[in-house]
This record gives C-alpha cells, structure tokens and sequence, in this order.
C-alpha cells in the first residue's frame, strides 16, 4: 500500500462507515414508526410485495457491477460502461414494472396489491437499496476512493423518509402512503447523484451493444448467483406469507431488518479493499494477510453483535419496534448467531470476482438457496418464523464450509485464525455480557467492549503485520507509537 493510497483509503473507509451507521440508525427509526403505524399484519405485506419486486429486479440486473467495478479498478477508464448500462437498465425498468403488473395479475393479488407493487417497482430505478441504477453509478466514486457524495445522498434518502413517516398521523397515512414515500424519498439522491456524475466524470448517456456484449460474457456466472443471492434473501419471506400468513412475516421481517444493516461492515471493507486486492492480484501472500486478518477481524465483530444481541433481544424489540412485535425476540436470538457465516460470505464472494471465479459464486448461492428452500419447507409448519431462523442458520453453517474449501483449494489461500489468546478473550466477553446482562443494554455493551478491546491488545490477538495493518488507518501518530513499542514492531 503505498503512502499516497493510505489517506484516501482511510478517509474513505471513515467516510462510508460513519455514513452507514447514520443511514442505518436513520432508517431503523423510520421502519420502526412506519411498523408502529401500520401494524403487524400490514407491515408483513409491506415485506412480502417488497420481497417480490427485489426477485424481480434481481433478475434483470444481470450481475453486471462487480465486473464493471473490476474493469474500472484494473484499467482506470471511470466512464466505460457507465452509458450503455445506464440505457439498458432504464428500458428493463419499464419491462419490471409491466412484468410485475401480471405477475400480481397471474397470482390473483387484489387490485391494491398489484397498485402497491407497481410502485414498489419504481425504487428498482430510484432506490439505493437495488443495484440496478443507484448502484452502478457509484462504481466511479468506489473506484476513486472518494465516497462521500454518494454517501452522503444515502443520508438524504433516509431523512426523507423519516420526514414523510413522521408525517403519517398527519395524513392517516397507511400502506399507500408508506410504500408511496418509500419511493419518493429516493428521487432527490437519484437526481443529484447524476448531475454529480457528469460534472465530475463528464458521464455520458450512450448506448454502445459491444460494451454489453462484452459484459454478458463476463457476467454471465454472476447472473446466476444474483438471481439466486436475492432469491435466497427472501425466500423464506415468500413461503412464510404462504405457509403462514402476513402476520408471520411481520414478526420475522422486524427481526431481519436488524440483522441485515450490520451487513455495511463486511460492505465497508470490500469497498475499500476490493481494489487494493485486485491491484495486487499477483502478490498471493500480500492478499492472503488480508484475507487472514479480515476473517478475524470479521470474527470479532460477529461475536460481538451477536452476544449482545442474544442477550438483549427482548429489549431491543420492545426499544424499535413495540410490545406488538415481542415476539421477535426469539428469531433475532437465532439469526444473530449467523451473523459471522454472512460477514465471511459477503467478502469472500467478492474475493472469488476479484480472482476471475465467478463461477463458484454460483455454487455456493445454489447450494444455500436449495438448503433455505428445503428446511423451510420442513420447518415452517411445525415452528413458523422460529424455523425459517433456524434454516437460515444452518444454511449459512454448510456455505461456510463450502466457501472456505473452494478458497483452499482454487485460490490457495488458508483462513486459519484461530488461537488460544482469541479463545481466552472471546470467553471473557461472553462471560462479562451475561454477568451484567441485568444492566440496561447499552451499558452493558459499553462495559464489554471496553473490556474486549484490551483484552485483545493485552493478548496481542493480532500479530504484528496485522497490528500494522491496523495502525495504517489510525492518524494519530502517539497512538500508533504506543501500540508500535507494546508489540515491539519497528517503524
């Protein structure tokens, strides 16, 4: 890493993390209000129409991103693609928006539900919560380590939607209303982010079909696993609204949707990392330190949330979401447990991209898909929403081990990462978070934590290289001094 990349990737990694946080405390105050308003039944349906739409929208993405991203880091050429994809992507919008019309059609929704999901489809153009358009267009400013503008709109998103909720006594406002500002809050961002574009890169609006061609070919394993990786997503939203009830998916939803946005720390570290990566394609064990510590890294922020959310579940409920949705607690027990297997996941599947194997991508989203799909099916009618919690877990246990042999073996790297001063610390935490699990949660939290966090620097967890590695995103040079003389490194 040389000295002119490490302040823009540390700024950068600063930025996008610190955005998130704000735009995931945001949203989790949005969604709170909005299920408070309109109950768990219709909260439930909310998920169950955006669940359908997000398949859909996957499935006309054609997992185009990563390789543009990859191309983008490799060659240096910010405005390649950008054009064509653009174009091409605005005219599938138009089919998604027919095409979801007659799917409500064919699944005999009312004419409420096929009006919601029609409007729903518009966020696949709008929303930063699809890859389709909003997505691709910060391609350049991930590249350019510069992501404070795009991140910036994510925040104005997630205020217009708080806004526009808050309103919702104002207006009586019910499920029209919450999937209607759903959508125009998105508009804003969306505008501003390409007039940003085309002042800053002088983007262009061209069509040129080789450029797609060309992207066809490369995607083509990814499509695949798009498709697939949303479809894995939501699976159990779609047989939980069949098998059970709008209800069901109400209480699982509320669960989900605290787990999903601690997904922005793996998010933060492949967009900061995922050229760094590529550029040193060919220096096998300079990737494979990463890799190593990212896993461990990834490791000790799992076991974090995941303690603290197990042990506080209940009052996490009752704090977001109400008394109604209590019932939740169990799942979000459950899920949180998994939270390391989709840290590791997220990151090593953008790993195989950076290394040309897409096509393992593939595998690995049709093996988890085909094991959610079965246990659900089995677990569903005995335990509801607990049994797609467990489903997801142990789904995400078998890709686990999948992906880390599939890594051994094509890309010759070894994750190993686990030793007896990790061991000790990690029992330590555990052992404090259920000794003042009595305490309010956030104190709790904050009392552990501490006490994690000089366990780990007392055992030195983290080798020297790691230590280092660390350090280079720490600008404050007495800290990094004190740290570089406790673990004897040499400047």
């Amino acid at each position: 890493m040389s000295s002119n990349e490490l302040p823009k990737i540390r700024n950068n990694s600063l930025i996008i993390f610190s955005s998130q946080v704000i735009s995931l405390a945001l949203n989790i105050i949005s969604i709170s209000f909005a299920a408070g308003y309109l109950g768990v039944e219709e909260f439930g349906k909310f998920n169950y129409l955006l669940a359908i739409v997000g398949i859909g929208a996957k499935i006309l993405d054609f997992g185009f991103n990563p390789v543009i991203f990859r191309e983008l880091s490799q060659k240096n050429i910010i405005g390649k693609y950008l054009g064509s994809v653009l174009v091409f992507r605005l005219v599938i919008i138009l089919v998604v928006v027919a095409l979801f019309s007659f799917v409500g059609y064919y699944l005999q929704l009312g004419t409420l539900e096929i009006v919601l999901i029609a409007m729903l489809a518009f966020n696949v153009l709008l929303s930063n919560k699809f890859t389709n358009i909003r997505e691709l267009l910060t391609i350049p400013f991930k590249v350019d380590l510069k992501m404070h503008i795009p991140m910036l709109l994510i925040i104005l998103d997630n205020v217009l939607l708080l806004f526009f909720v808050l309103m919702m006594p104002f207006f009586n406002g019910g499920i029209i209303y919450f999937v209607l500002i759903y959508t125009i809050s998105n508009l804003p961002g969306m505008i501003l982010l390409l007039l940003f574009i085309y002042k800053r890169y002088n983007f262009q609006i061209e069509f040129n079909l080789n450029e797609i061609k060309y992207l066809f070919k490369e995607s083509l394993p990814l499509m695949g696993f798009i498709v697939f990786a949303f479809l894995y997503i939501q699976i159990d939203i779609l047989l939980l609204e069949n098998m059970s009830g709008s209800t069901s998916v109400g209480i699982y939803s509320s669960a989900i949707r605290l787990i999903t946005p601690l997904k922005l720390i793996p998010n933060v570290v492949v967009i900061t990392l995922f050229s760094l990566i590529v550029k040193n394609i060919n220096n096998s064990d300079y990737n494979q330190r990463i890799v190593r510590f990212v896993t461990k890294l990834f490791f000790l922020f799992s076991i974090s949330f995941s303690a603290f959310m197990f042990i506080s579940s209940e009052e996490i409920i009752l704090i977001v979401f109400g008394d109604k949705f209590i019932e939740a607690a169990l799942p979000l027990r459950i899920l949180s447990i998994g939270l390391f297997f989709d840290f590791f996941s997220f990151f090593i599947l953008d790993l195989f991209t950076a290394y040309n194997k897409q096509k393992y991508n593939f595998q690995f989203i049709l093996i988890v898909t085909s094991i959610v799909l079965i246990t659900n099916i089995i677990l569903i009618p005995v335990y509801d929403f607990v049994g797609s919690s467990v489903s997801r877990i142990f789904s995400g246990l078998l890709g686990f081990l999948f992906l880390r042999h599939i890594l051994k073996k094509e890309i010759k790297m070894n994750i190993s990462f686990v030793t007896m001063r990790l061991i000790i610390s990690v029992s330590v935490f555990l052992f404090s978070i259920y000794l003042f699990s009595s305490q309010y949660p956030i104190i709790n939290m904050f009392i552990s934590s501490i006490l994690f966090i000089m366990l780990i620097l007392l055992l030195k967890v983290f080798t020297q290289n790691e230590i280092k590695i660390i350090l280079q995103f720490v600008n404050n040079q007495r800290i990094v001094s004190i740290i570089y003389k406790y673990y004897k490194i040499e400047d």
